[in-house]
């Protein structure tokens, strides 16, 4: 684009924006009654046998977090899609692109002062604030109730959609916070009921007083082996999860005794950490997930340097835990996320959905994995809330989760069945077609499309089929579940829960390979997976026998050759995928390394002498400039946020002119270059112009 051309664009957009700011700075003062509109898809479902007991206490406390849109939402979705296998994008580059607008925070915080409420901290989406119920219910235009459920506990929760006023109602995604109903559920914990006095295979001392029987269960050391997953000589090389750190998402509280047990027991140090998620929980209905999540990561990945447990309320959304671990990436340098929790997708209310889609993009843009247990309910998710039709669990279901679904693993000689077709109370490896997301452009290859099985319709979709549930899979069945150290001592557990967890250990154990081989981390494993599917099936175990079903009306998703919904593409050789990874990342193989640079002729800017900003998109790896290639420019001035798509000329340069007179306040600039085939990402440093 041209400097002249440049310049037009962006005195457009920060002039509209400047424009527009007064009149909406006025929407919302202490006494005004603005017009409210309805939340789209905020309506909460109730649950089976939940009953109106009483209306809530007007003066209990309540902490409210609002997801605010991000910034540029097509080309997050773009960037998201495209960045398997890449360099993740700094802290500072998503803030310019992606934050939500310092206008909208500004509206939301001063509508929420007006209404009595105290701001209490932001994350990259959120803003959080403290008031109490009868606040909330003036704020966001519903009624507080109080329910009991079917199994005798009362929570609070509104009883129509939430409403805001229409100024503030088009930033806002979710509102979290106004109920305390536990929606999250773990997605697994099917615990093996019979144990005989058998000594086990390994460390006899350990599991004396429980007299476990692993027998037909897996050790990790069993799990790593070459006859199962395949990882003992990552582990064996010291490629065994050291440099990364693991975080995972919780909705329960736990006792650190039963991981540090367990590590004792197996010779294991890996540091953990517990993370509040908004003041986190005392509540310990959830124990046992999060000591299965803890002990399958630190079984696998032995090196791992950290691993981090955060924790939330029950009744807290996805979204929620996602945002903190998104706003302490850079610290904790978390790189790869299990979640074992969810809900199906026909109770879950889609604006957590839509906050829950936005969080998960911003982590693949970061480079960060995201693994999450499909369930435990075979092809019908619904089943526990009283729903037995065909349904698949959120956020296993999102187009940028991958979803791990359950098989039933015996060993010498090898050999995977998909885990279910039994009956509802055997349980079965969560799978099937979404109601709410499309399938994604990445998501294709042999088996993938199926007459009968795939929808479009399910959906909404005319054109596009619906998103397709599990990706891979991993053992889950609790008749060859995993011995753990939990609440009730040693213990056999199972489930899907366990599955995803297992895969992040994996993905650590890969990156490390993949780093010291000159290749790049994960990242978003869905496109990574899939490319492989295609052009090295050998790096999977195709599971072509079993069902998911758990009923007799239901009669889908059978195993089949190569993709299929009852175990996705199978399951994993470790070692291979590493060698894999490393091979479809290495840089000075086949992708080269890019520099974009970015100056300023003049800063500050003055009246009469506008400033260029200016820099070059450069090959490293050939030192030659990169020619008509797409950059963006991203700047903030005070409240101003300006996205410009530029091109870089014949000698690979970019420019933009600023005058004195665009801007009220200092520039915070920077640019991107998205890589692409055969060309890895570059950004420049963040610079200021200042104003004379």
């Amino acid at each position: 684009m041209s400097a002249s051309k440049t310049f037009v664009a962006l005195a457009g957009v920060v002039a509209a924006v400047a424009a527009a700011q007064p009149a909406q700075a006025q929407t919302h003062h202490a006494h005004a009654s603005p017009r409210m509109v309805p939340l789209v898809g905020s309506a909460q479902r109730s649950l089976a046998g939940a009953n109106v007991v009483g209306q809530a206490s007007p003066a209990a406390p309540v902490r409210i977090s609002v997801f605010l849109k991000p910034r540029h939402p097509k080309l997050l979705a773009q960037l998201a899609s495209q960045s398997s296998a890449k360099q993740g994008m700094s802290a500072s580059m998503m803030r310019l692109l992606f934050s939500p607008s310092a206008t909208a925070r500004a509206q939301l915080a001063a509508y929420m002062r007006s209404q009595g409420f105290t701001p209490n901290g932001q994350g990259v989406l959120v803003s959080s604030f403290t008031g109490s119920a009868a606040q909330a219910e003036r704020a966001f235009g519903v009624s507080l109730a109080r329910y009991r459920g079917a199994n005798g506990k009362t929570f609070r929760a509104p009883t129509s959609a939430v409403h805001l006023p229409a100024s503030i109602a088009g930033d806002v995604l979710s509102v979290d916070g106004l109920s305390t109903q536990p929606l999250m559920h773990p997605l697994g914990l099917h615990r093996k009921q019979t144990k005989v006095h058998q000594a086990p295979r390994a460390l006899t001392g350990c599991f004396n007083a429980n007299n476990v029987d692993t027998a037909s269960t897996f050790e990790p050391q069993e799990l790593s082996a070459a006859g199962a997953y395949n990882n003992q000589t990552l582990l064996d090389n010291s490629d065994d999860g050291h440099g990364q750190a693991i975080a995972l998402v919780e909705f329960s509280n736990y006792v650190q005794s039963d991981l540090d047990t367990f590590q004792t027991c197996f010779g294991t140090s890996v540091p953990n950490h517990r993370v509040k998620v908004g003041g986190g929980t005392t509540n310990q209905d959830g124990r046992i997930e999060v000591s299965l999540d803890q002990e399958v990561i630190v079984g696998q990945a032995t090196g791992l340097d950290n691993l981090f447990t955060y924790v939330a309320k029950p009744s807290a959304s996805q979204a929620a835990v996602l945002d903190a671990m998104l706003h302490n990436r850079t610290t904790q340098h978390l790189n790869i996320v299990s979640d074992s929790w969810g809900l199906c997708d026909l109770f879950e209310p889609l604006d957590q959905q839509a906050a829950t889609n936005q969080e998960l993009q911003l982590l693949a843009v970061a480079g960060m994995s995201f693994f999450v247990a499909s369930g435990d309910d075979g092809s019908s998710d619904c089943h526990r809330l009283g729903f037995n039709g065909l349904d698949v669990d959120d956020p296993a279901g999102q187009p940028y989760a991958t979803g791990v679904g359950g098989t039933t693993l015996t060993t010498g000689p090898f050999h995977e069945d998909v885990w279910g077709g039994h009956g509802f109370a055997n349980g079965g490896g969560g799978g099937g077609v979404s109601t709410v997301f499309r399938k994604p452009s990445w998501q294709v290859g042999p088996g993938v499309i199926r007459t009968g099985l795939s929808s479009k319709t399910v959906c909404g979709g005319k054109t596009v089929y619906c998103r397709e549930v599990p990706d891979i899979s991993f053992n889950a069945d609790p008749n060859t579940g995993y011995v753990i150290n939990d609440e009730f001592g040693w213990d056999i557990v199972g489930g899907t829960s366990a599955a995803a967890p297992l895969m992040a250990a994996f993905t650590a154990d890969a990156d490390t390979f993949s780093l010291a081989n000159s290749g790049m981390r994960m990242g978003f494993a869905d496109p990574f997976l899939y490319h492989e599917a295609k052009v090295d099936p050998t790096m999977f175990h195709d599971v072509t026998s079993g069902s998911n079903i758990t009923s007799a009306t239901l009669t889908k998703y059978h195993a089949a050759a190569r993709y299929d919904m009852a175990s996705g593409w199978g399951s994993i050789d470790v070692n291979q995928m590493a060698a894999d990874l490393a091979a479809h990342t290495r840089g000075a193989v086949k992708v080269h390394l890019t520099k974009i640079t970015a100056g300023a002729s003049r800063n500050p800017v003055t009246a009469g002498h506008p400033s260029k900003l200016s820099g070059k998109l450069v090959d490293r790896t050939t030192h030659k400039v990169l020619a008509g290639r797409v950059v963006w420019w991203a700047g903030v001035s005070g409240n101003n946020q300006v996205l410009l798509r530029l091109h870089t000329g014949p000698k690979g340069s970019w420019a933009v002119t600023i005058k004195r007179g665009q801007l009220n306040h200092r520039l915070i600039w920077q640019v991107l270059y998205v890589g692409e085939q055969g060309h890895r990402p570059a950004e420049s440093p963040a610079r200021v112009l200042r104003i004379g």
